[in-house]
Formats: structure tokens, C-alpha cells, sequence
């Protein structure tokens, strides 16, 4: 098994994807996943039973390592991003797999 540190950037986004889905599940929504890279969205919940539709754009988190040294940098919503209500997702690979985001809160 490669360790993180060996992986690329490319292959660590595509992990994060995979924990988005998985937690998509969890929350009791189906995920449906982009096949375009680059997009303005990457994976869509949808709840079958309250119609809720979530847009979300996953990142790998990332730290500060000068300035206030260890604090999450935020990635900031593009344009259109905003317009279609996108949320940003922040999977911590690096932390046991904790997802990050205002929205959900610190998960464990």
C-alpha cells in the first residue's frame, strides 16, 4: 500500500472523492459523482426522500506551515460557484480521515 507521502496529487484527490461519497451514505443521501475533472462541482447528494440536492467541490485539506502555523487554509468558492450554491468539503487524509467543513462540523 503506498503511504500518503507517495501518492500524487491527482491519486489523493481521487481518495477524497472516494470519503465524500462514503459520507454522502452516511448522512443518508446517494452520492453521484462528476466524471469531468476540473469541474465546478465534483459530487452531488441527492436525499431520496426529502429531494435535498447538495453541490460540493472536495478539497484535500491543507495547513498553514508559516503565519498561524497548523490552521486550515479555506479554499475560497469560485464565481459560479457561489451562483450554484456549491459547498466546499475538506477531507483531512492525513488525520485519520476527519472531514472538515462548516457546514458538517468536525467529523471523526
Amino acid at each position: 500500500m503506498k503511504s500518503l507521502s507517495k501518492m500524487s496529487k491527482k491519486d489523493k484527490g481521487y481518495v477524497c472523492e472516494c470519503y465524500a461519497k462514503i459520507l454522502a451514505i452516511r448522512y443518508g443521501y446517494e452520492p453521484h459523482a462528476s466524471d469531468r475533472e476540473g469541474g465546478k462541482i465534483d459530487i452531488m447528494w441527492a436525499h431520496m426522500e426529502t429531494k435535498e440536492v447538495i453541490k460540493i467541490d472536495v478539497k484535500m485539506a491543507s495547513y498553514r506551515k508559516t503565519g498561524k502555523i497548523g490552521t486550515l487554509i479555506h479554499r475560497t468558492p469560485t464565481t459560479i460557484q457561489r451562483q450554484l450554491g456549491v459547498i466546499i468539503l475538506y477531507i483531512d487524509l492525513d488525520d485519520n480521515c476527519n472531514i472538515r467543513n462548516h457546514w458538517f462540523g468536525n467529523e471523526n
